[in-house]
């Protein structure tokens, strides 16, 4: 597995996504596959950047998990932040 850590500035998430974009093109991923997960991790990124740290810049972790077998996802990655719980249910 491997992690990378990122506060939510702009400039450090560009850099987390051009490593995991490093990775995904190592893995075998071809354009299409590559645009897509980009725009879904720049979304997740930006997100966290507006909403859970909406003061100042806080840490992210995105964690590239290794492959189970053949038959499984090109890559999975798992997302972790240390902002205010948020409830969408509430208010």
């Amino acid at each position: 597995m491997m992690q990378l850590e990122c506060e939510t500035t702009p400039e450090q998430i560009r850099l987390m996504e051009d490593k995991i974009l490093a990775a995904a093109v190592e893995r075998g991923a071809d354009q299409l596959c590559q645009a897509r997960m980009l725009l879904v991790l720049d979304e997740i990124l930006t997100n966290l950047r507006h909403h859970a740290y909406p003061e100042k810049p806080g840490l992210v972790r995105v964690e590239i998990l290794p492959q189970v077998g053949e038959d499984d996802a090109l890559m999975h990655l798992r997302v972790h932040d240390w902002g205010p719980q948020f409830n969408p249910l509430r208010d």
